[in-house]
Formats: C-alpha cells, sequence, structure tokens
C-alpha cells in the first residue's frame, strides 16, 4: 500500500499572521515617532526630566541611523543641564554627525569652564570650536571665549557682552555665571 501525503497551505492564516506583524512593526515606529517629536518638545521647553526619563526609548529610536545623532545630542544636553557630567560626556561623545560638532565643542568646553576646570584639553576644544566655519559655531566661539576670560581672567563684562550672556540657552550655565 502506497502512502500519499497531501500538505495544504493555509495561505490566508500566513497573511493574517503577516499582517498583524506589519501591523505591530508599525505601531512601533509611529510611537516611537511621537516620543522622539515629544522630546524635541521637551527640549524646547527645558523639560530635562522627561527627556531623562525617556532615556530607554531614546536609545532604541537612535538604533536607526537617521535618529542617532539626535537621541544622544537630547541625552547629552539634557544630562548637562541636570549636572549629570559624566552621563553628559559618554553621550557628547557619541555624536558622529559633523552637524553636531560645533554643539559638541561648545557644550564640551562650557562643561569645563563652569567646573573650574582649565587644562590643556580646554585650550585645544577652544581651538578647534575656533576653526569651524559655521555660523553657530562662530557665535558659540565667541560666547566660550568671553566664558573663559569671566572664569579665569576675572574679566569684567561690557553691557553689551552681558546681554550676550543673558542669551544663552543654558540655565546651567547662566546659574554658574550669575546670569
Amino acid at each position: 500500500m502506497l502512502l500519499t501525503v497531501t500538505t495544504t497551505i493555509r495561505w490566508d492564516g500566513i497573511l493574517i499572521e503577516f499582517a498583524i506583524i506589519f501591523a505591530i512593526v508599525l505601531l512601533v515606529a509611529l510611537i516611537n515617532v511621537l516620543k522622539l517629536k515629544r522630546c524635541f518638545k521637551a527640549y524646547d521647553s527645558r523639560d530635562w526630566k522627561y527627556i531623562i526619563k525617556q532615556k530607554s526609548s531614546l536609545k532604541f529610536i537612535s538604533k536607526s541611523k537617521k535618529h542617532y545623532d539626535d537621541c544622544m545630542y537630547l541625552l547629552a544636553v539634557a544630562n548637562f543641564e541636570l549636572y549629570n557630567d559624566k552621563e553628559f560626556v559618554s553621550y557628547i561623545q557619541k555624536l558622529k554627525s559633523n552637524k553636531f560638532l560645533g554643539m559638541q565643542l561648545y557644550y564640551k568646553i562650557c562643561c569645563l569652564i563652569v567646573n573650574d576646570i582649565n587644562t590643556a584639553e580646554l585650550s585645544r576644544l577652544m581651538q578647534e570650536l575656533s576653526l569651524l566655519d559655521a555660523e553657530v559655531s562662530k557665535k558659540g566661539y565667541k560666547l566660550c571665549q568671553l566664558l573663559f576670560k569671566v572664569r579665569f581672567e576675572e574679566y569684567v563684562c561690557s553691557q553689551e557682552e552681558l546681554e550676550m550672556l543673558r542669551q544663552i540657552q543654558s540655565d546651567r550655565i547662566k546659574k554658574a555665571f550669575s546670569l
């Protein structure tokens, strides 16, 4: 007696499973996009604690190369503002894009100046920042020069320079310089 086996593939079941998986992936992507947008809003409103609470989500979102530097930058700035310097340094070092180079140098310099650390590293970072052409980098360099003079050379600012310092976005820097 010859046994014949017939297999029936239930395509409808496979398609339903595929559709469910696809829907879940889309839902997760949508949730992450919304979380990232909320983190940018938190950045704009200086809600640093919210950004830190979203650390695991931001790390997950950062696996997308498109959003990697944005997520690392958000985490770096939030940690800087909350005086978590060790965490700040770890995230600021992770930035890869040249788009963030000026801000990366600016925040590293500010961290050293705010913490009263005048080293060869600070001089090297200032030199690097001075060589960048972007307008944001030039403005950051001017601010860092002024902060350096005030902190380490007992420089007294003019009214115009004080106004420039008051425009600094960082509450931590403003507090350190009583602005």
